[in-house]
C-alpha cells in the first residue's frame, strides 16, 4: 500500500542574521550549507541551521545573485552510466554577481577564477551541467555556455529580455529558460531554428519519443506575470515553476500544463524539487510551502525571512533550506511522516522518534532512531525503516529485534511485495527478502538508479521489472531467486509511464499492466510477447495486492476489471467483467492501494478516498484458485449478476471447464459460444483436437498449432492452416513430415479454381509433378479420423 503522508515542514530562523543583505542564493554540499548574499559575503552552516566559523567564507566588493555546485559523476555503474552527485570531486562552485561577472570558488573559500563582464548588467543565474561546462544568464538576456575553466564557448540565446532562472533536462541535453511571461525550452545545440509553441506542441504531440527537442525549440506564456523561478526534476521529469502573478504551476517536459495553484498572497519567488520527485517546496513573502508532485499542499508555514529567494534540498530528501530576504536563514525539516497498513500506524515526529500505533489499542511500540529517517514503507506485514546508514526489516507481528541492513548511500526508493522488497539508491537497485538477505542486484545497460521512481519499478513475489529511462519503450524483467534476465524484453510502442506486475502468488502465469504516455492501459503475460490494449484516457492504475483484479480511474470513471486476461480468452467478456462508477477525482488522481474489497484513491485535490468494489469477485477468485467450480457456479447463482458471470465464464474457459463455461455462457446469453462449446463436446476425436479449437477461438492459431503438432497430428496441423488461407506454412508441414502433401495441393487447386486465379506461388509450382487423387485423399483423411477415435476410445476407457 502506499502511504498515507500526513507531513509538514518544522522550521528554523537564527534570531539575528548574519547576512547584513539580501540572501539570494543558498546551495548544499554534503552535509553543509553555503549561502550568498547582497552584502558580499558568503556564509557555511551546518545541519543543524548553526554558522560553521565565526566569519564569513569569504567577502567580495560585489553583491552574489547565485551559487551553484559542480557535480560530479561517481564511477561508472552498470551499463557504464555514473551516478550523478553534489558532492563535487572538485568542491568548488559558480556564484554569480551584480556587476556582470561570475566566480569560481572552492570549498575552502579560496577565489579560483574571476570571469570579469560576462555580462551586461548583473549575471541573474548560474548552472553548471554534468559534462562539467557552466551555463550562466542575465540582466541582457543572453544565454552563454563558459568552459569549466570559465573560457567562453558560446551565446546559446539572445532574449533580449531579462532571464531570471535556468535549469536543465534530466539528461542535460536541454535547457529551460524563465524569461518574462514566458519559459523557454532551448536544446544545447545552437543550430536549431525557433518555432512559436502552439506549432511546436502539435508537432511534438505527433511524436512517440519523450525528448523530441534535439532539432526543435519552443516556447510559451505560462503565467499572467514574470516568471521568477522554475525547476526541473530529473526523476519524474516534471516541471515547477512560480511567478509574480502569485501562483505556482506544473508542466509536464512537453510544456503541457498539469496543474495551476489558485493565487497566494504574494509573489511565488521561488520554487525546488525535492530529490525523489514525490514532493516540491515553494517561497514567497514569509511563507514557505510543501507540495505534493501534483500540485496539492500538504502544509503552509509561516516564517520571519522576508521573501524566500531560493530553495535548495538536501540530498536524502529530509531537509530544506531557504534564502530569506532580510538577510536570514531559514532551514526546515520534514516532519509527521506517517505510514499506514491494516490497522497498524507508523508515524515520525520532529525528534525523529518512530512510534508504532493500532487503531484498536492505541501507541503499542516506540522504535526510536538516532538517525534521519530517509524512507519508510509497510505492506505485506513488514515495515521497512531507511536512515542515513542501515535499513531496519521489522515484523509487524513483533516488532521488536528488527533485521539491520546496511547501506552504501542515501535511500531513494522502497518497495515491498509478499516475499521481497526493493531498495533502490544512486550506487543501483537491490532486492532482499524479509530476512535481510540479497537476493539479486539487477543490471543492464543503460540503468540509470537515479532516475527510477515508484512508477517505473515494480515487483512481486517471482520477478521484478525496470523501465529503461534511456529507452522508456522497453522493459527489463528479472528472475529474482536467479538475478538474471527472464528472457524476455517488454517492447512498447510509446514511451511507458508507468509498469505495475501483478501479485497474485498462486498464478503461474504472472501479469503485467503498462500505462503509456498516450494515457492508454495494456496488458500481458510477463513471459511472453502478447500486449494487448485494455482502456484508453487512463490517469493511473493498481493490482489487487492478492488477486489478479485491475483498478484504474480513466475518463471521470472508476473501474475495475475482475478478470483482465478474459481479453486473451475472448475479448468480447472484458467489457461484460468490469465494476465502474463515475467518479470526480480529477486528472491526475492516483489509486494508491487495492486491498481485497476496498480501493484508496488519492484525488488531484489531496484528498484520500475510499471506494468499495463488490466483494464477490474476490470470493469468485478464491474459488477458482481452490478449483471448486461447484461453489463458484453456486455463487454466481446467488448473487446473479452478469459481471460474476462473465468473470466465470472467461475463468472457465481460460481453464478448459466446460461444465462451468456452458451455464456461464448461458446465463450471460452467449448463444454462439455455447453452440461451439456443445460442438466440441460431441467431438469424438482426441482432447488435443478439442483443445486446438478453443485456441483457435481465443485468437491463438499458433498455440492451436503447436498443440497438434505435438500430438502428432499433422493432418490437423495442416488443415487448420488450409482454413487459416496460409498455404505455404500448410505445405511447409506436409513435406516436413511426408504427409498428406496431395491434400494440400488438392485443395489449392480447387481455392484457385474457385477464384479463377493462377498458381504463382515458387513453392506450389516445385509441387506440379506430384499427382493428386481425391479418391486416395478421402480415403487417408476418413483414416486419420478412425484413428483419432480409436485413441480417443483407448484414453476414455470405451472402447
Amino acid at each position: 500500500h502506499t502511504p498515507t503522508i500526513v507531513m509538514r515542514l518544522k522550521t528554523q530562523v537564527q534570531p539575528k542574521p548574519v547576512h547584513a543583505g539580501l540572501v539570494s542564493s543558498v546551495g548544499w554540499c554534503g552535509n553543509e550549507l553555503f549561502s550568498c548574499s547582497d552584502d558580499g559575503a558568503i556564509w557555511r552552516w551546518d545541519k543543524n541551521g548553526e554558522p560553521a566559523a565565526n566569519a564569513p567564507l569569504c567577502a567580495c566588493d560585489t553583491s552574489f545573485t547565485e551559487i551553484n555546485w559542480l557535480p560530479s559523476i561517481a564511477p561508472a555503474g552498470a551499463g557504464g552510466m555514473g551516478r550523478r552527485t553534489v558532492d563535487s570531486v572538485d568542491n568548488i562552485f559558480a556564484v554569480g554577481c551584480t556587476d556582470g561577472s561570475f566566480r569560481l570558488i572552492t570549498k575552502q573559500g579560496r577565489v579560483e577564477k574571476v570571469v570579469k563582464s560576462a555580462h551586461t548588467g548583473a549575471v541573474t543565474a548560474v548552472r553548471w551541467s554534468y559534462d562539467g561546462s557552466l551555463i550562466t544568464s542575465g540582466e541582457d538576456g543572453a544565454l552563454k555556455i563558459w568552459s569549466r575553466k570559465g573560457l567562453p564557448r558560446t551565446t546559446l540565446l539572445q532574449t533580449g529580455k531579462c532571464i531570471y532562472s535556468v535549469v536543465l533536462s534530466p539528461n542535460s541535453d536541454t535547457i529551460l529558460v524563465a524569461c518574462g511571461k514566458e519559459l523557454i525550452l532551448k536544446p544545447l545545440q545552437t543550430s536549431v531554428k525557433q518555432v512559436r509553441f502552439f506549432t511546436c506542441l502539435l508537432h511534438i504531440a505527433r511524436l512517440s519519443h519523450p525528448r523530441p527537442l534535439n532539432f526543435v525549440q519552443f516556447q510559451w506564456v505560462a503565467h499572467d506575470g514574470t516568471v521568477l523561478k522554475v525547476d526541473w526534476n530529473p526523476v519524474n521529469n516534471l516541471i515547477v515553476s512560480g511567478g509574480e502573478d502569485c501562483r505556482y504551476k506544473v508542466w509536464d517536459s512537453f510544456g503541457r500544463l498539469l496543474y495551476a495553484s489558485a493565487a497566494c498572497e504574494h509573489p511565488v519567488t521561488s520554487v525546488a524539487w525535492c530529490p525523489d520527485g514525490q514532493l516540491f517546496a515553494v517561497g514567497s513573502f514569509n511563507s514557505i510551502r510543501l507540495c505534493d508532485k501534483t500540485g496539492w499542499s500538504y502544509s503552509k508555514e509561516r516564517i520571519s525571512t522576508g521573501s524566500i529567494f531560493d530553495i535548495t534540498w538536501t540530498s536524502d530528501g529530509t531537509q530544506l533550506a531557504g534564502a530569506g530576504g532580510n538577510g536570514a536563514v531559514c532551514f526546515a525539516t520534514l516532519v509527521d511522516r506517517r505510514v499506514e497498513w491494516n490497522n497498524f500506524c507508523v508515524s515520525v515526529d520532529e525528534n525523529h522518534c518512530v512510534l508504532v500505533s493500532d487503531v484498536s489499542r492505541g501507541p503499542i511500540e516506540d522504535l526510536g532512531s538516532r538517525e534521519r529517517v530517509v524512507k519508510m514503507q509497510m505492506d505485506y506485514g513488514h515495515f521497512i525503516l531507511c536512515t542515513t546508514t542501515q535499513c531496519l526489516i521489522y515484523d509487524t507481528g513483533k516488532w521488536s529485534n528488527p533485521i539491520p541492513i546496511d547501506v552504501k548511500d542515501n535511500v531513494t526508493l522502497v518497495q515491498l511485495s509478499e516475499k521481497y522488497f526493493v531498495l533502490v539508491d544512486t550506487t543501483g537497485v537491490q532486492v532482499y527478502n524479509y530476512e535481510g538477505r540479497l537476493m539479486c542486484s539487477p543490471k543492464f545497460k543503460g540503468l540509470r538508479p537515479d532516475f527510477l521512481n515508484g512508477d517505473t519499478v515494480s515487483v512481486s513475489s517471482q520477478h521484478i521489472a525496470l523501465v529503461e529511462r534511456t529507452e522508456p519503450t522497453r522493459i527489463h524483467v528479472f528472475d529474482i531467486q536467479t538475478g538474471k534476465p527472464s528472457g524476455v524484453q517488454l517492447l512498447h510502442g510509446t514511451p511507458i509511464v508507468q509498469v505495475l506486475l501483478s501479485q497474485n502468488r498462486t498464478n503461474n502465469e504472472p501479469k503485467v499492466a503498462i500505462i503509456d504516455k498516450n494515457g492508454d492501459l495494456f496488458v500481458s503475460p510477463l513471459l511472453a510477447r502478447n500486449i494487448l490494449k485494455v482502456s484508453a484516457m487512463v490517469d493511473t492504475a493498481r493490482w489487487n495486492d492478492t488477486l489478479d483484479m485491475l483498478a484504474a480511474v480513466t475518463d471521470n470513471k472508476f473501474i475495475v476489471w475482475f478478470y483482465p486476461q478474459a481479453l486473451f480468452v475472448e475479448p468480447d467478456f472484458l467489457p461484460k467483467s468490469t465494476f465502474s462508477v463515475p467518479s470526480d477525482f480529477g486528472r491526475n488522481s492516483r489509486v494508491v492501494s487495492f486491498d481485497g474489497s476496498h480501493c484508496r484513491v488519492r484525488t488531484v485535490h489531496g484528498a484520500l478516498l475510499t471506494v468499495g468494489v463488490p466483494p464477490f469477485a474476490a470470493l469468485l477468485h478464491r474459488y477458482v484458485e481452490r478449483r471448486d467450480w461447484a461453489y463458484a457456479l453456486k455463487l454466481c447463482r446467488f448473487v446473479h449478476e452478469p459481471a460474476l458471470w462473465a468473470t466465470l465464464a472467461a475463468m472457465a474457459l481460460a481453464a478448459r471447464e466446460m461444465s462451468a463455461a456452458e451455464p456461464a455462457l448461458a446465463a450471460i446469453e452467449e448463444v454462439d459460444k455455447l453452440r461451439f462449446l456443445k460442438y466440441l463436446g460431441n467431438m469424438n476425436t482426441v482432447p488435443e483436437v478439442r483443445n486446438a479449437e478453443l485456441l483457435l477461438a481465443r485468437r491463438q492459431p499458433a498455440e492451436a498449432e503447436q498443440l497438434l503438432l505435438q500430438a502428432g497430428l499433422f493432418y490437423r496441423a495442416i488443415k487448420l492452416n488450409i482454413h487459416l488461407f496460409r498455404w505455404e506454412r500448410a505445405l511447409e508441414i506436409a513435406v516436413k513430415n511426408s504427409t498428406h502433401v496431395d491434400t494440400v495441393l488438392a485443395y489449392r487447386a480447387r481455392y484457385l479454381k474457385a477464384w479463377g486465379r493462377k498458381e504463382t506461388s515458387k513453392k506450389f509450382l516445385a509441387m506440379e509433378k506430384v499427382p493428386v487423387d481425391w479418391d486416395q485423399i478421402k480415403t487417408k483423411i476418413r483414416k486419420e479420423k478412425e484413428d483419432e477415435q480409436r485413441r480417443n476410445s483407448l484414453s476414455t476407457g470405451t472402447l
